[in-house]
């Protein structure tokens, strides 16, 4: 997947500014990117990795700061999904779309839960009032609705699954389990139960890499959908455990099932022991509400009132993030990592949080600590690393090797 460039380097550019670049050839920008970053910061090494949170809100442009889903789609936009308004962000500013009585071109609620992009790149929209699709070229929506159901009605739509091998859509709503044929246009539904619509209600689903339907209704024990079959099934425990009342799901990089439940509980299923590992850290403290997993592995759990944790599988030990009473992040709602790896966050109420990894401070030194004679030079031309340290090649200030590690210096100097 590839951001667009204006999304790595808009942040850096105003608006209106010109470049001078255009005509240089690849060589010829890295030698300008070198002269101007020692031109501005003299010498700067050994960047160390520092992570900044950055808000984006209504004021600047957000069409409202609850954010129940967000999503980067393949061609690099940031999509959230907020109580009132469909939000795409272009790294300068936000297009909002919203539901316009009377004209079915537009979205089909204002109020969004999931984002699903397919295989052909089509992007589909799961809102309280049904499934909706966005056509890229006209700017405008397609919205679809299982007429046949009355008594189990697909709305709102909760969470969508699909999968890059077919053309068909998971649709989880309150109704149950919806198949949705992208081609065909037609529905299937699946009943978890016989029982009243709201105990058919999808809270939270996922796709293992079996290809299994793990659903978590928002009454009774997790199910196992099997789609060849068309079956739900229990979650078999070695342990005796019941799932329920989870609010959210993923199966992480090594095949395990992480489930978050209501009452801050956290669960690892491993479907090879079928065993299932509690973690208490949060259990009667912090509801969880959102999960994702990390290139590093690490597991982000958004909670509500208790912020952002992380949670290092390896040591099974849990860190609290950020001050989240003084920047807005107590209630966390949805989760994504972007093509960059940086994770984005989404509020109740407290609008949309990045954090940004990229290595953006610099420990700075010079080749001298003060300047006392007139051939001495900060200024530095060339830059070279050995086992030894670092030698700096000055402009009129000579040869000047850095021992880092013993913030020490030797000086060579042609007489």
């Amino acid at each position: 997947m590839h951001l667009p460039f204006f999304f790595y380097f808009s942040f850096l550019k105003k608006p209106g500014t010109k470049f001078p670049f255009r005509s240089l050839d690849i060589r010829a920008w890295r030698r300008w990117s070198l002269v101007l970053i020692y031109s501005l910061f003299v010498i700067s090494l050994h960047g160390q990795k520092k992570t900044r949170l950055q808000q984006l809100s209504i004021e600047d442009g957000l069409s409202q700061n609850t954010i129940n889903t967000i999503f980067q789609d393949s061609k690099g936009f940031m999509w959230f999904g907020t109580q009132n308004g469909l939000n795409r962000y272009d790294a300068t500013g936000f297009s909002v779309y919203k539901n316009i009585n009377g004209d079915s071109s537009t979205i089909a609620s204002s109020d969004v839960y999931a984002v699903y992009e397919d295989q052909h790149q089509n992007l589909w929209f799961g809102t309280r009032s049904g499934l909706s699709k966005f056509n890229r070229a006209l700017d405008r929506f397609a919205n679809y609705e299982d007429d046949t159901q009355n008594q189990y009605a697909m709305r709102p739509v909760w969470c969508i699954v699909g999968s890059k091998k077919d053309d068909l859509l998971w649709i989880g709503a309150s109704g149950g389990l919806f198949q949705f044929n992208t081609i065909t246009e037609k529905f299937h539904h699946y009943k978890i139960n016989d029982s009243i619509q709201n105990a058919n209600s999808i809270r939270a689903m996922c796709e293992d890499r079996k290809g299994q339907l793990w659903i978590c209704p928002t009454l009774g024990e997790v199910k196992i959908f099997n789609k060849a079959q068309g079956t739900f099934a229990d979650v078999k425990s070695s342990s005796g455990v019941t799932l329920r009342d989870i609010t959210s799901i993923l199966e992480d990089g090594d095949g395990l099932i992480w489930l978050g439940r209501e009452d801050g509980s956290l669960y690892q299923y491993d479907q090879n022991s079928n065993s299932i590992r509690e973690y208490t850290t949060l259990k009667k403290r912090f509801p969880i509400r959102a999960l994702r997993e990390d290139r590093e592995g690490q597991l982000w759990i958004g909670t509500d009132k208790g912020g952002i944790f992380l949670l290092n599988k390896a040591t099974s030990k849990f860190l609290a993030l950020a001050d989240k009473q003084q920047n807005g992040t107590d209630v966390v709602l949805s989760f994504f990592d972007d093509a960059k790896g940086d994770m984005w966050l989404g509020t109740y109420h407290g609008g949309v949080y990045l954090f940004d990894k990229i290595d953006t401070t610099f420990n700075h030194f010079a080749p001298y600590n003060e300047i006392k004679n007139t051939d001495e030079s900060n200024s530095v031309l060339s830059i070279y690393n050995d086992k030894d340290g670092t030698w700096l090649g000055t402009d009129g200030g000579g040869l000047i090797r850095k021992e880092i590690r013993e913030d020490s210096q030797l000086c060579l100097r042609c007489e």
